[in-house]
């Protein structure tokens, strides 16, 4: 179950947006990022998905690293 929290957005309009992700949805998000060639940080995946916590976010992208990321 997810939460949505309205705020208000540009123009002074109320929208919804989701108060947090799934890790799946935070996995996908870095994936498309990835693929687009772009960097894949907090702060791009917050603008992507359009939103959430940082701590949320920063824990999938610490998830999605050690999972995705081989190194070397």
């Amino acid at each position: 179950m997810c939460a949505t929290i309205k705020s208000v957005g540009f123009g002074g309009m109320v929208v919804a947006r989701k108060a947090f992700f799934t890790r799946d949805e935070i996995f996908e998000a870095a994936d498309t990022l990835l693929a687009a060639g772009d960097d894949v940080t907090a702060r791009a995946l917050r603008g992507f998905l359009g939103g959430g916590s940082f701590s949320s976010i920063m824990k999938g992208l610490s998830d999605w690293k050690a999972e995705r990321i081989v190194p070397g």
